[in-house]
């Protein structure tokens, strides 16, 4: 993955105005594949997610940012 991702944070800010928690890792996925106008690194990202099930946005959130930093992309680049 490239230093400087291609999705906005308004595409994990759509994605995640969609989900209602608690929610399974597979409802997440699904749910960033089917919203219009997220980016293709979004589902991407969220395929990696280690967790089977979330039970806050703001685990969500902690999770997609470590996943971003753990693939060499500078803090202050992480959309989410």
């Amino acid at each position: 993955m490239a230093t400087k991702p291609h999705a906005s944070a308004g595409d994990y800010r759509d994605l995640f105005a969609a989900l209602v928690f608690p929610a399974s890792k597979v409802a997440i996925v699904s749910k960033g594949r089917d919203r219009g106008g997220v980016d293709r690194e979004v589902a991407s990202i969220l395929s990696l997610l280690p967790r089977a099930s979330y039970r806050s946005l703001a685990e969500l959130q902690a999770d997609v940012r470590a996943i971003y930093l753990g693939r060499g992309v500078p803090a202050g680049s992480v959309p989410v």
